[in-house]
């Protein structure tokens, strides 16, 4: 996926959200996305979700313009989104293609709840599940597209410190396995050294790349590497010196 020279304008509101971004992420990258609030992170995410055409510049994916949504790719919102009169099965139900033949459907959802530790939770309804069970079914429709590019907009955001670590290492594990180029919206330092393979950061609204360099650690982390040190205090001295 790229972006080049991407501006977003939002004429009623007077604000422009990003300015002249270029990004590429290359095939099974996990690119993470920080900056100050109202940056304009999840506008670029947007972009790269089709949800919003920018006002100059072009997003593509594949070498070919993103004119719209598309199959291919696949977004995580900060807040779950799932339809709250549907269960967790039919949510997922719905996200698959409708040719697809009913007993591959059947199998597909259970292979999909079973990856996110839902299998037992497929005819719950949203209001009766945990934040962390909410966002693992958001998880699980958002893969039925089988998309080549996965988005994460904050999907940890609201958690209390140990879901956020149990869904992060269960993320990085699917990631990894799909093979999935992923683009990351976070705040949390933590989050960005367990799962990103890049960091980019951006300067206050408009937008615009201030930073971008590489983690340079494989995605089997423990935790512990000597290098993550390192790389945490240099991110919190970006992150803490504005521009």
């Amino acid at each position: 996926m790229r972006w080049q020279g991407v501006t977003v304008d939002y004429p009623l509101r007077r604000l422009r959200a990003v300015q002249d971004i270029s990004l590429e992420v290359s095939g099974g990258e996990v690119l993470a996305v920080m900056g100050p609030s109202g940056c304009g992170k999840s506008t670029l995410l947007k972009t790269a979700a089709g949800l919003v055409i920018p006002t100059e510049g072009t997003v593509q994916l594949g070498g070919d313009p993103l004119s719209g949504p598309s199959r291919r790719v696949a977004m995580v919102f900060q807040e779950a989104a799932l339809f709250p009169w549907f269960t967790v099965e039919r949510n997922v139900v719905l996200a698959l293609p409708r040719t697809m033949p009913l007993a591959e459907r059947a199998s597909q959802v259970s292979r999909l709840l079973d990856t996110v530790g839902l299998s037992d939770f497929a005819h719950v309804f949203p209001r009766e599940l945990s934040g962390g069970m909410a966002r693992r079914a958001a998880l699980a429709t958002a893969l039925a597209r089988d998309p080549v590019v996965l988005l994460l907009d904050e999907p940890f955001s609201g958690l209390d410190v140990t879901s956020r670590r149990r869904l992060a290492r269960e993320l990085a594990g699917i990631i990894a396995e799909r093979a999935l180029t992923t683009v990351l919206v976070t705040h949390s330092v933590d989050e960005v050294l367990m799962l990103a393979d890049r960091v980019v950061v951006l300067t206050a609204r408009p937008g615009r790349v201030r930073v971008d360099f590489p983690v340079g650690l494989p995605h089997s982390r423990r935790g512990n590497e000597p290098e993550l040190d390192t790389l945490r205090n240099s991110l919190y001295r970006i992150l803490e010196t504005e521009e």
